[in-house]
């Protein structure tokens, strides 16, 4: 998968966690035609591990997003779709993909979740980069 349309977001939709972290690791390690089982096996802890040292950066970035912000002010924990997320991972992570596998991810964990703690108070919420 090289670009995320629709199409890919419904397939990211319907994988599971560790399916979508091995997809985060292929997206950020490359692949090619030789991958074996042990390395999907590494693409996946690697994927894992680059969303959880990222995780405080890409929160910030998607939490205190001006869309965002309008759904928090309420203090609902509304669904917001993965494409909304999307479109605001896209400004947070560079790459297609790994927006939307982050989109994915933060929408399963929730915004009352994902977001509990970061306010534009925070010195942790820094302008992110990709």
């Amino acid at each position: 998968m090289t670009a995320a349309d629709p199409v890919q977001l419904d397939t990211y939709l319907a994988m599971t966690d560790a399916e979508l972290y091995e997809e985060l690791g292929l997206s950020l390690l490359g692949s090619g035609p030789g991958m074996t089982p042990d390395d999907r096996r590494e693409a996946r802890g690697f994927g894992r591990d680059w969303f959880e040292n990222q995780y405080d950066r890409i929160r910030s970035g998607i939490c205190l997003h001006p869309k965002l912000q309008r759904y928090r002010k309420d203090g609902s924990d509304v669904m917001v779709d993965a494409g909304a997320i999307y479109g605001i991972a896209s400004q947070v992570v560079s790459d297609p993909v790994q927006a939307a596998i982050v989109g994915v991810l933060a929408m399963r964990i929730g915004l009352t979740v994902f977001c509990a703690g970061v306010s534009p108070e925070d010195p942790a919420a820094g302008t992110p980069d990709s």
